[in-house]
């Protein structure tokens, strides 16, 4: 006999395993999390109740928080698509007044990591002045071959005309834009780091702190051997 769900008003969801869809995996979700509240604010329902809270937010994305294992964790979620879900019955609701945790101003940020403990982090969505300093960013975040050969062919292409520099320009920056986290993906996995995770936070110096909670005994990748954890290299 078909297990019966729960009624919605004390029912959450649960990411079935093996059942976590693209969106999901790029917050780094996995499959048996339990899907606890939306913006600090306990969440009963199922799906359909899910994906309605996030057509009813207009352009804002939500605080997803997650239960893993004996752990929460918050991700900021653009889609309640985030695979397929299971209903199941839902722990206690906690206070009435629970803090609600504002969208505003977060960010998830990325974070790869190698098994001797050398990690690095950065915005899954770059910042708006990439648009405007490609190469800069480029160089800025340690790809060297793809931030030289652009400021090259920038170069190259003011000598020609200052026009056809423009034009270089503006591609480059639509370009870097729009594949910014795969260049730093791509980069640091050619330095030994491997997919991690997403945090959420509003700055990266408090994405750093969350993860050396985790990891107290991690170094940033460009912090010289014997520096403390999450220092970074200066750099020459």
């Amino acid at each position: 006999m078909a297990e019966i769900p729960p009624p919605k008003s004390e029912s959450t969801v649960r990411l079935r395993e093996n059942g976590v869809g693209l969106e999901g995996r790029k917050l780094g979700l996995k499959g048996g999390e339990l899907l606890l509240a939306i913006n600090g604010r306990p969440f009963r329902g199922d799906d359909d109740v899910l994906h309605r809270r996030f057509e009813a937010r207009g352009s804002k994305p939500l605080v997803l928080t997650f239960q893993r294992g004996d752990d929460e964790f918050v991700v900021l979620a653009e889609t309640g698509r985030l695979g397929r879900w299971d209903i199941v019955a839902a722990g206690p609701a906690g206070e009435d007044g629970a803090a609600r945790i504002d969208p505003e101003g977060l960010r998830n940020f990325e974070v790869l990591r190698s098994e001797k403990g050398v990690y690095d982090l950065y915005p899954a969505v770059p910042p708006n002045y990439v648009l405007l300093t490609a190469p800069v960013w480029l160089l800025q975040m340690r790809i060297w071959i793809p931030g030289s050969t652009l400021a090259a062919a920038l170069a190259a292409a003011g000598l020609v005309s200052p026009w056809l520099a423009l034009v270089v320009w503006v591609a480059a920056g639509l370009w870097v834009r729009r594949a910014a986290a795969y260049f730093v993906r791509a980069d640091r996995r050619s330095r030994g780091l491997s997919w991690e995770g997403v945090i959420t936070a509003r700055t990266e110096a408090e994405a750093h702190a969350r993860h050396l909670a985790r990891y107290p005994g991690d170094r940033n990748l460009f912090a010289p051997e014997g520096d403390g954890p999450g220092e970074e290299a200066e750099v020459a």
